[in-house]
């Protein structure tokens, strides 16, 4: 049985109001800490407690504003997780970067926290996968951005994709409604989510796509 998430930033007010207001419409939420070069974006230990006495699964997407070939920036990271410790979260994604020092510094960070990772592809850096042997959060969407070969990639790197982000693309763009990605790809995504009991975040950023991609795939929590 698959998990279905959607991120903490659907409707436009706190990640707090979001988990209240995805509670009951999906299984688990991804909260998003997207630009923690700025004072609002840290999680703040008040925030976190509240959090974490909702009850939903938690995913969580690190910060991809900071140069993680840099150890400072790992170090930083690991002040970031450990406020986030509370909740629990059964995977912390990082945006994949192709270069040595990133997975030397994510290495560390493991060592460090001890907490599950994932690493997520961005857009061409597909390839980067084979720089490690690190669990895959495989981002769908992008890879129909890009025109990549999906099944292909599934069957190469099976037992390390753990999540997947899934959304549509539409007029050449992405993060769109699941009623925009190709039934073939959501039939095989699903599949193996179901398969392997995984989380499927549907990543769109508003109310109108998520409803319509829930409406979409008939989906009750």
């Amino acid at each position: 049985m698959k998990f279905i998430s959607a991120p903490s930033f659907i409707k436009p007010a706190t990640r707090i109001e979001n988990v209240r207001y995805l509670k009951g419409l999906i299984d688990e939420v991804e909260l998003l800490y997207m630009c923690s070069m700025s004072d609002y974006d840290f999680p703040d230990v008040r925030e976190v407690s509240e959090l974490a006495d909702i009850d939903i699964r938690y995913n969580i997407h690190m910060p991809y504003d900071r140069d993680l070939s840099k150890q400072s920036e790992w170090d930083f990271m690991a002040r970031f997780a450990d406020v986030l410790g509370p909740l629990g979260a059964h995977t912390h994604t990082f945006h994949i970067q192709p270069e040595d020092n990133f997975f030397k510094g994510l290495e560390w960070f493991v060592g460090q926290t001890g907490l599950p990772v994932t690493l997520e592809n961005g857009g061409s850096d597909i390839e980067s996968f084979r720089l490690s042997d690190d669990d895959i959060c495989l981002d769908v969407g992008h890879m129909v951005m890009f025109e990549q070969d999906i099944s292909a990639f599934i069957e190469c790197y099976a037992e390390r994709i753990k999540m997947f982000h899934l959304h549509g693309v539409c007029d050449g763009k992405d993060h769109q409604s699941i009623r925009h990605l190709p039934e073939d790809i959501r039939k095989l995504v699903f599949a193996f989510a179901d398969k392997h009991s995984l989380t499927v975040s549907l990543e769109v950023f508003n109310e109108a796509d998520l409803k319509d991609s829930l409406l979409f795939l008939d989906y009750r929590s």
